[in-house]
């Protein structure tokens, strides 16, 4: 499988901490290198030299402050000691500084952390991870506040069996192989049957898959949000992957009011695979 780079998004609270020893816990296993990335932003008033120069005076000051942050980071997170990393301090927005870091760092996976049932407004749907997610050409994976880290032995795939590249997939191979997980291929529909068009594409997803220890689940339901999370807790599943294909399915796991007690509520972990 090779050495892997997984980039990590820090702001130093325990949200991003938790999230960070996972990124730990899977970096030993893979083996891969870790990248520490904590962006910030001062406004600029534009067309005020003397506010430009405050700016400037702030920035110094602020990136002094994070270097000095991350040294007590090795302190709280002694994990790190485990796995070779180095840190990375961006004047930038969060999204805006990843997608440039992206570039530049070229991360085979990203990990950040999200507050989940607390601040699912705020950090998903609002900026951050949501953000990231949509922006990213690797796999996302999101680990909620309260989700500690665990081996993951069943992994559930949501698929809705439509134009499957098979290639999407390699990164579920990947972890397969870190961890010997089984996966579970959940298809969610308000039919019983899969139609003529699934079938084949399930049939591409069995030629791929097999080699790993897999199943295939219909679940035939009204409400995708509620059908999923119940699957998750009724086979005690450690990771829930999604596929956010022109933001399809995704959009409708975040739409609405009611989206707010599903999915990113969810304790376990969450990644997405870029299309």
């Amino acid at each position: 499988m090779g050495h892997k780079k997984i980039l990590v998004p820090v702001d130093f609270s325990k949200c991003s901490k938790n999230a960070l020893k996972y990124a730990i816990h899977i970096g030993k296993r893979m083996p891969a290198d870790l990248q520490l990335m904590h962006a910030f932003s001062v406004p600029v008033t534009h067309g005020e030299m003397g506010a430009i120069s405050i700016v400037n005076t702030l920035v110094t000051g602020i990136e002094e402050d994070l270097e000095s942050d991350f040294a007590k980071l090795t302190e709280e997170v002694p994990e790190l000691a485990e796995v070779n990393y180095e840190t990375v301090i961006k004047h930038n927005s969060v999204v805006d500084a990843f997608i440039a870091q992206s570039k530049q760092f070229q991360p085979d996976m990203v990990i950040m952390g999200t507050k989940g049932a607390h601040g699912i407004d705020e950090v998903v749907l609002g900026t951050n991870a949501f953000a990231v997610t949509k922006n990213s050409k690797v796999p996302v994976l999101v680990i909620p506040e309260t989700a500690g880290y665990r081996p993951l032995k069943k992994i559930a795939l949501a698929s809705d069996y439509k134009d499957v590249h098979v290639g999407l997939f390699d990164p579920l191979l990947d972890l397969n192989k870190v961890f010997g997980a089984e996966i579970h291929i959940v298809h969610i529909s308000k039919e019983k049957n899969l139609t003529a068009e699934e079938t084949e594409e399930a049939k591409k997803m069995q030629r791929y898959l097999k080699d790993v220890p897999h199943h295939y689940h219909l679940l035939q339901t009204d409400n995708i949000e509620d059908g999923l999370n119940g699957y998750c807790h009724e086979h005690d599943i450690d990771l829930l992957t999604l596929i956010p294909r022109k933001h399809q399915l995704f959009e409708v796991l975040m739409r609405g009011r009611q989206s707010k007690k599903i999915i990113f509520h969810t304790e376990i972990p969450v990644l997405t695979l870029p299309s």
